[in-house]
């Protein structure tokens, strides 16, 4: 027994098995105790039996259900046994609502709630209750079914029943209360190990960081300084080599420190002014050389009304640029990278929203792939990129950032095509004047010996380098010595106070982590120093620790500056440039090995915000789709002599002849294709940030399901339902376009406001003959029949996904066109009057002439528009039809 109340409480057997294991024992129990109650009181036989046997059935399951392992299976059969044979038969057997077996329906409701799962729990509750009733309406109208109880046994039945199942209920209850209880309790022991494991997986991270990072400097600092001195290309070209592993090194543990900040929530930003141009200067640098290596070219798009200050964290700004277009040299080949920096202004004052485009003509992206792009530790395509180096934190790492900053990533590509990856991040103006147009210097590395420069020289200056590393000190000396400045050294912050104490520096650079005295602590010392002669000095912390929280540390304890090892050689004179009285620098030239290359900043051009687009189907004028700036993918025809493009290739008057000349050869619409519409799409958005693509699944079901299955390749295009068909996609089309002509206006907005908008347009359409209907599948063939035997022109309007009959009109084409004219144009009452328009494939001038008239007659319209078909629309509809587009005025 207390083996067996013990495992009601172990948190390793699941919840569900220790729920069934105690309310099955409070049952058995319960049972157990009717059983004595009934002797006692001496119930039917049949009663005491049929609770004897539920007794024994209910323990015979339960062990097993138990010895199997299967719960599930065990109290799915005793719920079944319980609700439709055990407590219907007692029911009749014990008096029926005038017993307790009612209570016991109740708790069957509550044990088939507390130990199932799944669906089957919903289904026995439904049947619990449906059998009460069944048993109360059985009782209503066959009472004598029911064996009945004496007055004193219903009332001692009734509250036995009530009193075994409230206590049962309760110790429910309270067993669940009590596992609520021990598994919160373990949840949270669980919380705090967790986050213990993440703050030494942080120490670690951390530790590694800075035990990485200081070799490495040494490693780097020796090697600058074999490329400066070395005579042989080959040695040269060797060293080169060192650089670059090193510098791979030192991106594979920022990667792993960055996600574990981020992870952790300790990832901060570190908000300032900067100067844009500065920033993109410094990126450009970066990515060139590495792009002309490659044989890629990059170019930069920048859009002139950009401000020459922003307040944000740059330096995070710079690493998500980076980021992204270090990814795009890696998987680009052939081709070329883009960058392009476009402003928005935001409605709140002194807010910019700043758009960072990078785009590639590399391997592009599966659009399955795209969901999962920014998890971590993922690569996409590994059949393709696994010779690329890299941890695959990258992308995680850029939308963690983005996040942070409020901002929003998207993504759009089309695989083996290219990606292209856009990053909206608000920032703060500080300075509103505009950057103009850039010209741009940058170095890259060249294979062949040069020599090397110091950019200044300061005899009379004296500089003192603070670390506990003899190597350290020796490169930093090393790398400042063509300097000619006076350079002193201390291993520990005690040997600094000593030498602080009589002599005066002009700058310091002092490490953080060293043994009995750190940096902070030293510098404080410094600071307070009695009788010392560098307690104004610039003190440049130059430090292994990375991370903004360290950043943020180090300015709170009063350094001036912040170096991060590995450090060049211009790093370090740029950083004493900084620092030192300008009267002590003697400017000699340019610190780097370089050539340097004139970046001239493309033409910028700005994109659209929202760029609509639509189907050739929509059966609008061309010019008029171009004055809005509506960009129209066509549909093709196909023929027995090839296939043509709708409207540019062939026109709607040229099909119809040519199916007049050849009746018996087939000719069909084909809607573009998933591969079409992405790219299409792709080519929209070189020139919008996103599309809103009007499409109709009325109109051509296929066609919206390409649409839709491409614009998932993407993250900024969006389809919407128009609803209509011909002209009617047009006109939403059309209305979108005016939408979009206000600039703040979001995607989400802009749907909302079409699809408002679309109920405002009525179309409908009266056809000649449905065998083009019934051939290309848009009505079914009772319907064809029934038209076609009844010599009937139906009325159709857009329904769905399809067409529906609203009417119809008979007899010759001159009264059925006038009747159809007259049931169209009844009732006008709200609708606008300026403009109506009339589609039809093949109207002749005589014909229009004729409805014009008799629309004149009908309704007071200012202009009426007759416009031709598509030829794919033509296709679809047949010769003959007419279709009339009106618009229901505002709000109306």
């Amino acid at each position: 027994m207390k083996k067996w109340i013990s495992s009601m409480f172990d948190h390793r057997i699941d919840i569900q098995e220790r729920t069934f294991r105690l309310i099955g024992s409070i049952g058995l129990a319960a049972l157990l105790l009717m059983l004595v109650v009934s002797v006692v009181i001496r119930e039917s036989l049949p009663d005491i039996l049929s609770i004897l046997g539920a007794a024994v059935i209910l323990s015979s399951i339960m062990f097993l259900s138990l010895y199997f392992h299967r719960v599930q299976f065990g109290a799915t059969v005793i719920s079944i046994l319980m609700i439709f044979f055990f407590l219907p038969l007692v029911y009749v057997s014990s008096g029926g609502m005038y017993g307790g077996t009612p209570m016991w329906f109740l708790f069957s409701a509550i044990f088939v709630c507390m130990v199932l799962r799944g669906k089957i729990r919903i289904i026995l509750i439904m049947g619990a209750g449906l059998i009460l009733a069944l048993c109360y309406l059985l009782q209503w109208y066959y009472p004598r079914f029911i064996i009945a109880h004496s007055a004193r046994m219903a009332y001692a039945d009734s509250l036995i029943s009530t009193i075994i199942v409230g206590l049962m209920v309760s110790l429910m209850i309270f067993f669940e209360l009590m596992l609520y209880t021990q598994e919160q309790e373990l949840a949270m022991a669980q919380r705090r190990q967790i986050e213990e494991i993440n703050r030494a997986q942080n120490r670690f991270f951390s530790n590694m960081s800075h035990e990485i990072r200081t070799p490495v400097n040494t490693i780097l600092g020796l090697n600058e300084m074999i490329m400066r001195e070395a005579t042989s290309e080959e040695v040269v070209s060797d060293a080169r080599s060192v650089q670059g592993a090193g510098r791979m090194l030192l991106a594979l543990i920022n990667d792993i420190l960055d996600m574990s900040r981020i992870e952790s929530g300790k990832m901060e930003l570190v908000t300032g002014p900067y100067s844009t141009s500065d920033v993109l200067s410094e990126i450009v640098d970066m990515i060139w050389s590495r792009s002309r290596e490659k044989g890629l070219e990059f170019h930069l798009d920048i859009d002139e009304s950009t401000p020459k200050r922003l307040i944000g964290d740059d330096v995070r700004i710079k690493q998500i640029l980076i980021n992204l277009l270090n990814n795009a040299v890696k998987y680009t080949e052939t081709g070329s990278i883009t960058l392009t920096v476009e402003t928005r202004r935001l409605p709140e004052p002194g807010q910019v929203q700043m758009i960072f485009t990078v785009s590639d003509t590399g391997i592009g992206i599966k659009k399955e792939s795209i969901p999962v792009l920014f998890d971590v530790f993922r690569r996409m395509d590994e059949t393709k990129t696994h010779y690329i180096e890299g941890t695959g934190l990258g992308l995680s790492i850029v939308k963690q950032l983005v996040d942070l900053m409020n901002g929003e990533i998207t993504v759009n590509s089309v695989y083996t095509k290219g990606s292209t990856f856009r990053v909206a991040i608000p920032q703060e103006i500080a300075d509103p004047e505009e950057i103009g147009t850039l010209n741009l210097l940058h170095g890259h590395m060249q294979p062949e010996i040069e020599s090397y420069k110091q950019s200044f020289e300061a005899p009379t200056a004296n500089l003192l380098i603070v670390d506990d590393n003899e190597l350290n000190l020796s490169v930093a000396a090393k790398l400042l010595a063509a300097t000619k400045m006076n350079i002193d050294t201390a291993l520990s912050g005690k040997e600094c106070l000593e030498k602080t104490q009589n002599k005066q520096y002009h700058l310091i650079f002092m490490d953080h982590l060293m043994p009995e005295m750190d940096g902070i602590a030293c510098l404080a010392a410094i600071r307070d120093q009695k009788g010392g002669m560098n307690r104004s000095t610039p003190v440049v912390v130059l430090t292994a620790n990375t991370g903004s929280e360290n950043q943020a540390l180090y300015r709170k304890s009063g350094f001036d500056g912040y170096l991060l090892k590995p450090v060049t050689g211009a790093q370090l004179e740029e950083t004493v440039a900084t620092y030192l009285p300008q009267q002590l620098l003697n400017r000699t030239g340019i610190s780097t090995i370089h050539t340097g290359e004139e970046q001239v900043v493309d033409v910028y051009r700005k994109k659209q915000a929202i760029c609509i687009t639509t189907d050739s189907v929509c059966d609008m004028p061309a010019g008029m789709m171009k004055q809005q700036r509506i960009a129209v993918i066509s549909y093709r025809i196909r023929t027995p002599e090839g296939i043509f493009v709708d409207q540019t290739e062939t026109d709607t008057g040229e099909i119809l002849s040519y199916m007049k000349g050849n009746p018996g050869k087939t000719v069909e619409a084909i809607a573009p294709s998933i591969q079409e519409y992405e790219s299409f799409f792709a080519t929209q958005l070189v020139k919008a940030d996103n599309i809103v693509h009007v499409s109709s699944r009325a109109a051509d079901a296929v066609a919206w399901y390409n649409a839709n299955e491409a614009s998932k390749a993407f993250g900024n295009v969006t389809i919407v339902d128009s609803g209509q068909i011909s002209a009617g996609i047009g006109i939403v089309a059309l209305q979108a376009a005016r939408f979009a002509d206000t600039e703040t206006l979001t995607v989400a907005e802009l749907k909302e406001l079409v699809h408002r908008y679309r109920a405002n347009v009525v179309t409908n359409m009266v056809v000649d003959s449905t065998d083009r209907l019934f051939r290309t599948g848009r009505i079914r063939a009772r319907e064809h029949s029934i038209t076609k035997n009844l010599l009937i022109r139906p009325i159709y309007v857009p329904h769905g996904e399809g067409i529906r009959m609203r009417g119809f009109v008979g007899g010759p084409r001159k009264q059925y066109i006038e009747r159809y004219l007259r049931n169209t144009l009844s009732n006008l009452e709200g609708f606008d009057l300026s403009t109506l328009y009339i589609l039809s494939p093949d109207m002749v001038p005589e014909e229009a002439a004729q409805i014009e008239e008799n629309i004149r007659k009908l309704a007071p319209y200012k202009e009426i528009l007759f416009m031709q078909t598509s030829a794919a629309s033509a296709l679809a509809q047949g010769s003959g039809a007419v279709t009339i587009v009106k618009i229901r005025e505002s709000g109306s």
